[in-house]
């Protein structure tokens, strides 16, 4: 009996890793996403106008994400600046976000963020069905095994920012908000 329970418990485990070995993988596949878009985005000339600062990530309320995208851009840079990636519980400080990463938020987290958002920022992205429809500027998608790109340009020129057509032309582009 303790050898069959043993080997239960294995087995779990082993499940439990290759779980979270997979979960890494698809977290550093999407920051990979996240540093190549912002290579075909223009930002508000305001939102990068102190040439010291750095480059703020955000990640809103998943801490495994977090780390993950911490331990990922350590050492990277995004447009010329030093990457700081921030943990955000709530969504009543992001003023300081260059990006804000919503992985494990609602729709109604997501419309707060909207309405509160400047004409200078943050980028919001998302990777829930729906997303763009209702705000965000780019909803990563997973559709048959595969990661697909979503660019709401309505939203995106509204809060001023501008998308290469290299992005474009891999994208499913929504041009307007539910309710507009």
């Amino acid at each position: 009996m303790r050898k069959l329970l043993l080997i239960v418990s294995l087995s779990i485990l082993q499940f439990d890793a290759a779980s979270l070995e997979r979960k890494a993988d698809e977290n550093l596949l999407r920051a990979i996403f996240v540093e190549k878009f912002t290579r075909f985005i223009q930002w508000p000339k305001s939102a990068l106008d102190i040439d010291t600062a750095d480059f703020t990530l955000c990640v809103f309320k998943d801490q495994l994400f977090y780390q993950s995208f911490k331990s990922i851009f350590v050492n990277l840079k995004i447009k010329k600046r030093k990457v700081v990636v921030d943990y955000l519980k709530g969504i009543e400080n992001f003023d300081h976000c260059h990006i804000v990463y919503l992985s494990n938020a609602s729709l109604n987290d997501l419309k707060k963020i909207v309405g509160i958002s400047t004409s200078n920022g943050p980028l919001i992205i998302g990777e829930i069905k729906g997303f763009v429809e209702h705000g965000a500027h780019i909803n990563l998608l997973e559709v048959d095994k595969k990661l697909r790109i979503e660019v709401n340009t309505y939203s995106m020129s509204n809060s001023g920012f501008k998308a290469s057509s290299k992005l474009l032309k891999y994208a499913r582009v929504v041009r307007k908000i539910e309710g507009d």
